[in-house]
């Protein structure tokens, strides 16, 4: 079946090959395109966006579309048949979380015959806006994005979701913005995390995690937790842990977060079970209360994610999150998205996770 874009990207195609079209002439706009052939405005800049990235056409701001110089029949056809890019835009990776994901992005970009292209962020705004504007001027497809930590949402993102731009999120949601994401359902595994904890008897129990400032994954992990507790009119948190954000340096900050952690512990002498936001922080719990001689079989510790351990046997209780079918399921919706030309409305899938205890009764 022939796409409603790749039926404008043949036409005109057609006339470059036949003469009807020669270098410099104008190609016609968008606008002009989207009446002629009844679709909408993205659907023909779609089009447009492809003769592009193949070399067949120049597109120059407030001008508009001119066919480029020209090209024999080799090359046309050689440009044509290049596969088409897709970038990722992450903070960072690592075996706790972020290379299963990798993996099966790049498993399922490769099935269905497209390029992955990746960068690193390292958790930097200003570096995951300079990614996708470059991305997008190189003449990627699409985009999947994992957003960064942080108070405010990237310009240079919010500005290519809102033109229609193919882009999906990974473990991110941005509430009130209309772009496809896929995650775990967060709230559910806190909650189940926590209700785990509350089974085996505990009942001060502390959520521990970076600053949420509107990180949806944080957030809904928050949510759950808040939930689970709720019966039992208890529930302690501790927010403001930085050590493991991206971007920061963690023998910088441990000293920091440690002092934290012990004035809260200090403040909480009751607690006996924590839901660490991330591994990383379970290990830094762990490692601070056997260093004041806390960790004494009393208290339990719980997280999302956990590094590989051999023989299937774990340090932490633990959400494992189903990375490899996050990152196949944003490679779907993104394909869909570019091969249509058009995304009806976003969509927000949540991918099931598995409960690991570490510590079977």
């Amino acid at each position: 079946m022939t796409l409603l874009y790749q039926k404008i990207h043949n036409a005109i195609l057609g006339d470059i090959r036949s003469g009807k079209l020669i270098p410099g002439d104008p190609v016609p706009s968008e606008l002009e395109l989207s009446r002629q052939y009844g679709v909408s405005r993205i659907t023909s800049k779609k089009a447009l966006d492809t003769l592009q990235q193949e070399g067949l056409v120049i597109r120059e701001r407030g001008r508009g579309t001119f066919v480029a110089a020209p090209r024999t029949e080799q090359q046309i056809a050689a440009a044509t048949n290049t596969p088409k890019r897709i970038g990722f835009v992450v903070p960072d990776m690592s075996d706790t979380f972020g290379v299963l994901m990798f993996d099966g992005i790049e498993e399922r970009v490769r099935a269905l015959g497209y390029q992955l292209v990746l960068r690193r962020t390292h958790g930097r705004i200003e570096d995951e806006a300079a990614a996708i504007a470059e991305f997008i001027e190189s003449g990627v497809a699409g985009l999947i994005v994992f957003p960064v930590h942080g108070e405010y949402y990237n310009a240079e993102l919010l500005k290519h979701v809102l033109s229609g731009f193919p882009v999906v999120l990974v473990d991110r949601i941005m509430p009130g913005i209309p772009v496809s994401a896929v995650c775990t359902d967060n709230v559910a595994a806190a909650e189940q995390l926590t209700s785990m904890l509350l089974a085996r008897g505990h009942r001060d129990i502390a959520f521990v995690s970076p600053p949420p400032n509107r990180t949806s994954s944080i957030e809904h992990r928050l949510r759950g937790f808040r939930s689970a507790m709720r019966p039992y009119l208890s529930g302690l948190e501790l927010t403001t842990l930085e050590c493991t954000l991206p971007g920061k340096d963690i023998a910088t900050e441990l000293p920091h977060d440690q002092q934290r952690l012990r004035a809260f512990l200090q403040e909480h002498p009751e607690i006996t079970g924590f839901v660490c936001c991330e591994y990383t922080l379970a290990l830094l719990i762990e490692l601070t209360l056997d260093e004041d001689g806390m960790l004494d079989g009393t208290r339990t510790i719980a997280s999302f994610d956990s590094a590989a351990e051999p023989f299937g046997r774990y340090r932490f209780t633990h959400i494992r999150q189903d990375e490899h079918r996050i990152g196949t399921e944003a490679v779907n919706l993104l394909v869909n998205h570019i091969e249509t030309g058009e995304q009806a409305s976003p969509q927000q899938i949540q991918v099931a996770f598995d409960l690991i205890d570490a510590f079977p009764l």
